[in-house]
């Protein structure tokens, strides 16, 4: 049985993720806004290090620790 948070999960587009994984691999700072667990909206440069999927869902890892889930990204623009 699928728990909520892994039943809730819409994966990106391949184009998000492509743009991701050159964001990671250039080490470029990058200007995202996301949703929060909370459901708030939060806006913040970042510096993607890692792309993760686990569990059937897909993460990003930022410099600063921050692990966030690929469907909460609303916007991402280099920094």
């Amino acid at each position: 049985m699928k728990n909520k948070e892994e039943k809730d999960y819409k994966p990106v587009s391949c184009n998000l993720y492509d743009r991701l994984e050159a964001f990671a691999s250039l080490g470029q700072q990058v200007q995202m806004r996301y949703r929060s667990e909370t459901g708030e909206e939060l806006e913040q440069q970042v510096r993607i290090v890692d792309l993760e999927t686990k569990d059937k869902q897909e993460f990003l890892i930022t410099k600063s620790g921050l692990r966030l889930r690929l469907d909460q990204i609303l916007s991402i623009t280099e920094g």
